[in-house]
């Protein structure tokens, strides 16, 4: 039986696949590479062929540790930069590879995605919980409990909601994360706009 906490393989798919599509597949190997010098237990690259680099590997529905999740975050932002995390982070829920190509359904209406928010946390990760309503029309929040082991974490976390709101009201969206467990609240919570 697994302990700690968990993401999807198929976020670790469509990662990668965003990636590679957006920076090339030496970007995928750096980031590969990276994860190897800091210790963790991932099949060494540099033995292979990198021209033949591929997912097979990652199996979609399977649980992996969420710290790789975090370590992958950091490594790509150190790599690349503010600006490609940002793009990363709102793009990813869109990629047409991975767990959400095969397990997921983007509700196509802001109530709808709020009203689900938990149940759609849990096709991803296997920890916390997330409560999300709407206050009007145009406005909602978002509250996260248990649910991030780093601050780099609710920064992807924030943008990914943005992306995906924006995407389902086909709006720009204002989003602020007014309360985090890394600045002493007991909670995340997120104030969206559009």
């Amino acid at each position: 039986m697994k302990s700690g906490r968990h993401f999807r393989g198929g976020i670790l798919i469509t990662r990668v696949a965003f990636i590679k599509e957006k920076y090339g597949l030496e970007s995928g190997i750096k980031i590969h590479k990276e994860l190897i010098k800091m210790g963790y237990k991932v099949p060494d690259l540099s033995k292979k062929d990198p021209s033949k680099w591929n997912l097979n590997k990652i199996k979609l529905a399977e649980w992996y540790p969420n710290e790789y999740n975090i370590a992958g975050l950091k490594i790509f932002k150190k790599l690349y930069g503010e600006k490609a995390f940002i793009r990363m982070s709102k793009n990813v829920p869109f990629e047409n590879e991975g767990f959400i190509k095969h397990f997921v359904k983007w509700p196509d209406n802001p109530d709808a995605l709020f009203s689900y928010a938990d149940k759609l946390w849990h096709l991803f990760y296997d920890f916390g919980r997330l409560e999300a309503k709407l206050i009007d029309k145009r406005d909602g929040e978002i509250l996260g409990y248990d649910i991030s082991d780093d601050p780099i974490f609710c920064e992807f976390l924030t943008y990914y909601f943005e992306g995906l709101i924006e995407h389902i009201v086909n709006s720009k969206v204002n989003i602020t994360h007014t309360e985090c467990t890394f600045r002493g609240s007991n909670r995340e919570k997120w104030e969206v706009k559009w």
